[in-house]
């Protein structure tokens, strides 16, 4: 809906209440100004919808109608978080009891998926990701309308909450995205998931400025993510500039379907990702006040390790750090995050030790080379090798019986490490490898993931990719020699 439609609609709604008022009907009195409420329900209008909906509030209660009741008091409850007002939280657990009282399965369903609301603002992921799915049931089943995009919505905020993805979307192709022709949720999935390349390659095809945001600040806040980890600067400054207008104000998925934070949060990500650590800085802090005021601290601890993240990055100029299967990266007031790769390994070994030589195979095996042109490995070493094998082999069916998956990845690790060395220890055939094999083979290996790592890293962050391929020399003995010096986050 364009401007004018929008005015027009505000003038239809508004004449139809000075109607309804005449007529003394309460109800009627009460659809009419949910409609007006309706027209002007845009972000950053919380505090202008207030009074309509206290109205309609109280036309509702005049006319004993139980469901316009629960409605209206759900969107005061969406104003009032908007505004960081505690009251609205109190005023959400008001409308899923009048909900629960009605009985009935739309305000089942209602009473549901706002209880999953409440749970995810007082920080309780696990119940909020639990309430969501029954809630998601119901409505599928009495053929509620939006039910799959209330549930997508409330699973990703508890992701966000928690700082990882509670579950896998399912996005193959245009008709998955919530926003036709505009691959936001991708876009986010990528980022989230560490594969900055393909995040920015979706984000290439989004105009910041064409974003749609009707009622809410949905997608600006997914946007927000996948932009501040894999977007280009100039999309990072727009983004910036568009949520600005909203400092301050807290991000209300419809009427109360889910929370993302408040604003500033995202306008601190996205500072730090262009370098504006004081700006980043000043928004985090706001965030974590905003929180505080509002009563959900588990949000606030969000805002505050970002905080701290953000101090830690200041006294490193750069950042190689993993965490699971994805590496932070930073150089230069950028930031992204890659998939790990054996390279990213081999250039952290390199810079923890600058100007040193470090060989090949040591690189490849995560041992020094020994001299000479005996065997690589002995018949004693082959024996233990296999002993170890057997063992693991054995460790990992134990804990297959325990349902400990974590031991059992432990135990596949070390298994798939040591095969890999015998591998390269043995030839064709059986056959056992001499050094000098290793020491070619671990060359060849080595300076090519190295250089495939330091492409990548050149992608996501051009300058510190620059700066490793400057400072790195690879061969049989590689070393990590800036010419001028770099701290160092591992």
């Amino acid at each position: 809906m364009d401007e004018q439609d929008w005015e027009r609609s505000q003038q239809l709604a508004d004449e139809a209440v000075i109607l309804a008022r005449r007529l003394h009907d309460p109800e009627t009195h009460a659809f009419c100004l949910l409609a007006q409420h309706d027209s002007k329900w845009r972000p950053g209008t919380a505090d202008q919808r207030l009074p309509v909906i206290d109205e309609m509030l109280a036309a509702a209660l005049d006319a004993s109608d139980r469901d316009l009741e629960a409605q209206a008091r759900l969107l005061r409850a969406t104003a009032l978080i908007e505004l960081g007002d505690p009251a609205g939280i109190l005023e959400l657990d008001a409308s899923c009891r009048v909900y629960e009282a009605l009985g009935h399965p739309r305000a089942r369903y209602a009473a549901l998926s706002r209880r999953a609301t409440l749970a995810l603002l007082g920080g309780r992921g696990t119940d909020a990701q639990d309430l969501a799915v029954q809630a998601s049931s119901l409505g599928q089943l009495i053929g509620e309308p939006d039910t799959d995009g209330v549930r997508e919505t409330l699973l990703w905020s508890v992701g966000r909450l928690s700082d990882r993805l509670v579950h896998e979307p399912v996005v193959t192709g245009p008709g998955d995205e919530p926003w036709p022709g505009v691959p936001i949720l991708a876009a986010a999935l990528h980022a989230a998931r560490g594969d900055v390349d393909s995040a920015r390659h979706l984000l290439a095809q989004i105009d910041v400025d064409d974003l749609p945001r009707v009622q809410d600040l949905e997608t600006l806040s997914f946007v927000a993510d996948a932009v501040a980890a894999a977007g280009q600067p100039e999309q990072q400054q727009r983004l910036f500039e568009l949520l600005s207008s909203y400092a301050g104000a807290h991000i209300v998925i419809g009427g109360c379907a889910s929370y993302s934070g408040a604003v500033d949060h995202y306008l601190g990500t996205l500072a730090q990702a262009l370098g504006w650590r004081d700006v980043a800085r000043g928004h985090f802090k706001d965030a974590v006040a905003l929180y505080a005021q509002l009563g959900v601290p588990a949000w606030g601890a969000r805002s505050e390790a970002a905080a701290v993240a953000l101090a830690a990055d200041e006294n490193a100029q750069a950042i190689l750090e993993r965490a699971g299967g994805v590496w932070t990266i930073s150089f230069g007031g950028r930031e992204a995050h890659l998939r790990d790769a054996k390279g990213l390994h081999d250039l952290a070994v390199l810079v923890s030790r600058p100007g040193v030589a470090i060989h090949a195979v040591e690189l490849h095996t995560g041992r020094p080379p020994d001299v000479g042109s005996d065997a690589v490995l002995d018949e004693h070493a082959k024996s233990a090798y296999r002993r170890r094998l057997a063992e693991l082999d054995a460790e990992i069916d134990d804990a297959a019986a325990d349902h400990d998956a974590h031991r059992a990845e432990v135990a596949q690790h070390e298994r798939e490490a040591l095969i890999a060395e015998l591998k390269s220890a043995i030839g064709l055939g059986g056959n056992d490898r001499r050094l000098g094999d290793i020491n070619e083979r671990a060359r060849k290996a080595v300076t090519a993931r190295i250089r495939d790592a330091i492409g990548r890293i050149e992608r996501a962050v051009p300058e510190l990719g620059e700066h490793l391929a400057q400072s790195i020399q690879t061969g049989t003995w590689c070393t990590y020699d800036p010419v001028d010096p770099v701290r160092w986050k591992l």
